[in-house]
């Protein structure tokens, strides 16, 4: 008889750098494609290049949101930007928890929510 062996995430991890905790997928605006690793939190998405999460794209101000928090909940909160920023379609006054499959609006660009327990 062959024994059986318990197959463990951390068996194929150990040694690996650790997961992002989210990934936002660009599926609206001039950045459609781009794919974005939220790696470490906080960060602060934007357009310029000094910001954690840069995104290519004229209607993303250079520091537009902040996404905070730990690997289990995930919030996100507009900086004073310009054209806003908006989670399923409403506009967000304060900061806001993000789950699997949000859409977020910087912009023109719309970002589908993957997140990665």
């Amino acid at each position: 008889m062959v024994p059986r062996v318990e197959t463990r995430l951390a068996d194929f991890l150990g040694g690996d750098p650790p997961l992002p905790a989210a990934l936002l997928l660009v599926v609206g605006g001039s950045a459609r494609g781009q794919i974005v690793a939220i790696e470490s939190l906080p960060a602060i998405i934007g357009r310029s290049p000094d910001v954690d999460l840069t995104i290519d794209d004229d209607t993303v101000s250079r520091r537009h949101a902040e996404i905070r928090g730990s690997r289990s909940e995930i919030e996100i909160e507009d900086r004073g930007s310009s054209n806003g920023t908006t989670l399923n379609g409403n506009d967000i006054a304060g900061p806001i928890t993000l789950h699997d499959g949000d859409l977020v609006g910087l912009g023109s660009a719309t970002f589908l929510v993957k997140k990665i327990c």
